[in-house]
């Protein structure tokens, strides 16, 4: 396939995969853009490096990729317990409930039918159902949704106001919390010191008061300086810290003080590398590329997206019959295209999202989508532009990504699509 433009980025399903406690996950993504993939779902994530700021968002959920959703339970009944074992087929929706005992299976039927009357038989059947159709409808909404994933912008003017009110940190000393010692405490300290020392029978108290007096400045002198050299030597350290914390402190903010100016004011090679980054670094449910061109000194990005095939989107349907089976269905071709139709249109938001929170520099975005397609007339398999679009940061900007059609939003802007009436696409000339 052939690119317009010279930098050219594989867009995969995945780049390697870590090991946690919720079991195996992807995460990619060093500095600014990431996205993460574990057992629990998607994760996107976009920051901006030395400004503390950043995104996570949720994708999507994974669904179970068996052929068979399946359970098994235990009923008893009459003392005897009754293993059921309950699977639906993924791709017919078509049941099954096979009831064991001891390792032999049930066949009397007034036993398999209490077993189907049961609370806990209903309940886990109508979850193995609504597992389902959610699984079904998942595989289908991921990939027509991706709009609403698009990256929420950053606020440069906050972040340029943020940049002229900054400074450095400092280290707050901890103070010496150790009390300085009373003369008073000295005393009833004496006075206990010599109730244990004076065994004189006679004048016993005025001998106390006399041992008390006689020691009495000197062992508070001798605590006062002890105190002191402990609250010194505190200090010391204290400010030993200060010096080595504030230098960090100072080099952080310096560091990131560069990348602030870096990014709200970059040259055309800071951008080019950073949208390369943050591309390099995403991962989506399926295999397409990209390549995009940098003009007019970082105002304008230009990117082409190699899409998926319409051949790698889901074909079946499904819903909940009024008796709570699913029913599962081809989608009609018409259907088919309406959801390539979304998905590819909806990567255009998605993609001039992460253009646009590259750097407040870009002030356009032309993004057009192409596909292979097998040429008639020579029979050979060609590239095929779909879309072509303008996006101006001002009115992009004012739109809710989470809530648009994007084939509808799309048309709001300089556009060259084509829709037919059963939403397949013709070829187009992009921009």
């Amino acid at each position: 396939m052939g690119y317009r433009f010279h930098r050219s980025i594989k867009i995969a399903k995945g780049i390697r995969l870590n090991v946690s406690k919720s079991g195996l996950g992807l995460s990619v993504g060093p500095r600014g853009a990431k996205l993460s993939v574990n057992s629990k779902g998607v994760y996107s994530n976009l920051g901006i490096p030395g400004t503390g700021l950043s995104q996570r968002q949720k994708i999507a959920d994974w669904g179970n990729s068996s052929k068979l959703s399946n359970k098994t339970l235990q009923n008893t009944f009459s003392g005897i317990e009754y293993n059921v074992h309950i699977e639906v087929n993924q791709e017919t929706g078509e049941e099954s409930i096979i009831v064991s005992h001891a390792g032999r299976e049930i066949t009397d039927n007034s036993i398999i039918k209490k077993i189907k009357q049961s609370g806990t038989f209903k309940d886990s059947l109508q979850n193995e159902r609504e597992n389902l159709l959610k699984e079904i409808q998942f595989k289908s909404e991921v990939l027509t949704s991706i709009s609403k994933e698009s990256i929420e912008l950053p606020n440069w003017e906050l972040m340029r106001a943020e940049l002229l009110s900054s400074k450095p940190q400092t280290y707050q000393k901890v103070p010496f919390i150790v009390s300085c010692p009373q003369k008073e405490d000295m005393r009833s300290e004496l006075v206990q010191e010599a109730v244990n020392k004076v065994k004189a029978v006679f004048f016993k108290k005025k001998r106390i008061y006399a041992y008390v007096d006689a020691k009495l400045e000197d062992r508070y002198q001798k605590k006062i300086n002890e105190w002191e050299s402990e609250r010194l030597k505190y200090e010391k350290e204290q400010n030993r810290i200060e010096q080595e914390k504030n230098k960090t402190l100072l080099n952080d903010y310096n560091r990131w003080k560069s990348g602030m100016i870096e990014i709200l004011a970059p040259s055309q090679d800071f951008i080019e590398t950073r949208l390369t980054e943050l591309f390099s670094q995403i991962s989506l449910p399926l295999d397409f590329s990209i390549s995009f061109n940098v003009k007019d000194d970082g105002n304008l990005v230009m990117l082409d997206i190699d899409l998926p095939e319409i051949e790698d989107f889901p074909t079946k349907k499904a819903k909940q019959l009024t008796n709570g089976k699913i029913s599962i269905k081809e989608k009609s071709e018409k259907e088919r295209n309406q959801d390539y139709l979304q998905s590819v249109t909806g990567l255009s938001f998605f993609f001039s999202s992460v253009v646009f929170s590259a750097s407040p520099k870009i002030e356009k975005v032309i993004i057009s989508g192409f596909t292979q397609r097998i040429n008639k007339a020579t029979g050979n398999i060609e590239d095929d532009y779909i879309y072509s679009v303008d996006f101006p940061i001002a009115e992009f900007r004012e739109l809710n990504l989470a809530n648009i059609d994007p084939s509808v939003a799309i048309q709001q802007f300089d556009h060259r699509i084509d829709i037919l009436k059963d939403f397949k696409l013709r070829t187009i000339s992009p921009f």
